[in-house]
This record gives structure tokens, sequence and C-alpha cells, in this order.
């Protein structure tokens, strides 16, 4: 009979230190929470920093230096912005205000076609409904407090931002001094680690925020292009709306066509079907040409890690998790193959003969290239990822080579390591 192995014993000083740990670690917690506003604008402003990294790099290919190439990169960035917002708000609030003036109109048409629909759950959908919808009346106004309220919010949302892109300007220039500071917080024989971990998540973070505003933009173009063709109403609205709704992984393309959809179905339905089917050609496009064209395998997630990350944020924090579902979920699944997923180990051998030294070295040798290889910075740049398949591809020779060039006895140990 097998002996039943003794129960560890806990003594109180053993029940303090969990106790301690565990009360620690909610506090941690609790902090994050407590502030979580002032992390997730820390977080969001590395990212953009991160998605500033080829532009600066550019610019300090011409000989400029970091602090005014930064400063010459938001202006511009930020003029951009605002000309794009001056002349396409006047058009974009017109369009608004016309689309919410028919609104009730389009609500009596969608009901009438519900009612007269076959289906007898539709029709029994279309009698449970109000015969009209009344906005004038289902909107009270505002009393002096909520005006206050509002515009409180409002100018707190506005210091946020200012101060997102602020801290996003200063870790652009500042970014590898900030990095340093904060693998000092790791003990010292993993702050190698640290830093290659705080420049593989900024080169992941800064891939997909590059990837996300281009295929936004194709987006919403072809969106706008196809609502023009099938004579959508306000057509840029509802481009609009496809473009930003591309920013929430996997809802957010069926969200963002549901208006265009419904309104065309008050209209005319058979267009319905039209605006539905250029809605399902621009996702196929997207899927296979946009995002692995602008994106390809540097930040990629698995989509059930996306849509995992959509619920835990978005529950947890609102629309803004929402919409940063998807770039803390880059880092959590970094850290996830940092410190969980097994790569592939070189073990010492037991003996020290110079053969088991040198065999070690030479696998050492082939899974640093390996790595190397796989990380952001070298997959993207053809030449260095040659030259480290060069470097790979010569290792390996090395290792078939060393335990046939040394004595037979002093190969031993790495015969039986190999």
């Amino acid at each position: 009979m097998a002996a039943i192995a003794p129960t560890p014993r806990w003594d109180a000083r053993k029940v303090v230190d969990a106790t301690l740990a565990a009360a620690g670690v909610a506090a941690c917690f609790l902090f994050v929470y407590r502030f979580r506003l002032v992390f997730l604008g820390a977080f969001v402003g590395i990212v953009l920093a991160s998605a500033m990294r080829p532009i600066m790099a550019a610019l300090a290919r011409r000989g400029l230096r970091r602090d005014l190439g930064a400063l010459f990169a938001f202006t511009l960035i930020s003029a951009l912005a605002l000309g794009v917002i001056v002349l396409a708000l006047p058009l974009l609030f017109d369009q608004v205000g016309a689309l919410v003036a028919r609104i009730p109109r389009y609500y009596v048409d969608i009901r009438a076609w519900l009612s007269d629909s076959p289906s007898r759950l539709l029709r029994h959908t279309a009698a449970r409904l109000p015969a009209h919808l009344d906005l004038a009346r289902s909107i009270a106004p505002l009393t002096p407090d909520q005006i206050v309220g509002h515009v409180q919010h409002f100018l707190g949302a506005a210091m946020l931002a200012v101060a997102v892109v602020l801290f996003a300007f200063y870790w652009t220039i500042e970014g590898d001094l900030g990095a340093q500071v904060l693998a000092r917080l790791a003990p010292i024989d993993r702050r190698d680690a640290a830093r290659a971990f705080i420049a593989e998540a900024e080169a992941r973070l800064g891939a997909y925020i590059r990837a996300q505003v281009f295929t936004c933009l194709a987006v919403g173009c072809m969106a706008l292009t196809a609502y023009l063709v099938i004579g959508v109403p306000n057509a840029l609205v509802f481009a609009l709306f496809v473009s930003t709704m591309e920013l929430i992984p996997v809802l957010g393309p069926t969200l963002g066509n549901a208006p265009a959809v419904l309104v065309m179905l008050a209209i005319h339905p058979a267009s319905a079907l039209w605006v539905l089917a250029a809605a399902v050609t621009i996702q196929i496009i997207e899927a296979y040409v946009l995002f692995p064209r602008f994106m390809g395998k540097e930040a990629g997630v698995h989509p059930l890690v996306c849509l995992l990350a959509l619920v835990a944020f978005g529950s947890l924090l609102g629309v803004i998790g929402c919409f940063l579902a998807i770039p803390i979920a880059v880092v959590l699944q970094l850290i996830f193959e940092r410190l969980v997923v097994s790569h592939e180990a070189v073990t010492m051998p037991p003996g020290r003969e110079r053969a088991d030294v040198l065999h070690y070295d030479a696998r050492t040798l082939v899974v640093d290239a390996h790595r190397l290889g796989e990380t952001p910075a070298v997959a993207g740049d053809p030449e260095l990822h040659e030259l480290t398949e060069e470097v790979e591809a010569i290792a390996n020779e090395l290792d078939r080579l060393i335990p046939a060039q040394l004595p037979e006895g002093a190969g031993a140990g790495a015969a039986e390591a190999a």
C-alpha cells in the first residue's frame, strides 16, 4: 500500500504571510480600478506613441532630432485632423439633423413593413409597438443641474484627451527612458527580459493601431462609395458610423452596418439587400486583403481572446473598454506567451566537458536566433529577417559539426545531450 504524503502544516507565520499577500493583491486591484482613468490614459498615450514609431524613424533618418521630429509629427497630424473636422463637420451636422428629422417617418415605414410581413412573429411585434414615434415628447428638457453636469463631463473628457496627447508626445521623446524605469521595477536578473517585453509590446501595439487606422479609413471610404451608389440617404453619417464601429472587435462591423440596413428597409426593402451585400463584400475585403496587408502577423490576437476581451473590458469599463479591448488583449496575450506558453528550451548537459559547453552554446544560439526572427521588429524587416535565418542556419551547422570534430571521449556528453 502506497504511503500517503503528509499534509504540509501551516503555522501562524505562514497564515499571516498568505493573508497579507492576498490583501496586497486585492489592494493593488482596488487601487488600479479606483484610478483606472489615469492608467487607461497612460496606456492610450503609450499606444499612440508606439504607433508613431515609423514616422519618428523616418524623420530620424533625415537627420531630425527626436524632440523636433515629435513636435513636427504631432503638429502635422493635429493639423490634418483639425482640417478634416472643419471641412466635414458642417456637412455632418446637416446630415445628422436631417436624419433625426426623418426618424419618425422611418419608424412608421418599418412598423408598416412588419405589419404586412407574412411572419406571425413580426406582425405580433408590430402590433405591440406604438403607432407613432414622437421624439419631441420623449426627449425631456434639461434642467440647469443636468446642463452643468454635462458641461463638467465634457470638460473632464477634453482635459483627459489633452493629457493623453501630451503623455504620448513626451513618451515619444523619452520612451526609452520610461522603458528603463519600468524595467527597474523587475528583479535584476529579469530586467533584460522586462526590457524585451516592453519593446515587443510597443511593437505589437503600434502595428495594431496603424493597421486599425488604415483599415477604418479604407472601410469607411468603401462604405461611403457603396452607400452613394445604392442611394442611401445621409451616406456620410452612416459611413462614418461604420468606420468608427470598426474599432470594436467581433461585433463592431455588424453593429456598424445595421442602421443603414434598417433605414433602407423602411425606404426601399429591395435596396436593403444591396446594402447588406455591400457590407458582406466589404467585410470579406477587410478580412482577406486589408487586415493581412496592414497587420500581417505582428499583433495578431486569437478570435476567442478578442471576444473574451470585449465582454470583460466592455462590462468593466463601458464603451471605452470596448474600444480598448484589443490593445489590452495584445498585452495580456504577450504576457501569456512569455509566462505560460512553453517555448523551446535548451537543457544544460550534466557534464562540464568542452564538448558539452560548446554544444550547449550552439543550441542556445539556435534558439536565440529563432526567437529573434519572430519578434515584430525583425519580422517586419526583410533584410534583418534574412540575416537571422542565416545566423540560425550557421548555428545549426555548428551544432551538427561540434560532436564530430572533438575527440571521442570529450564528445560523449554532447552525444548524450543531442
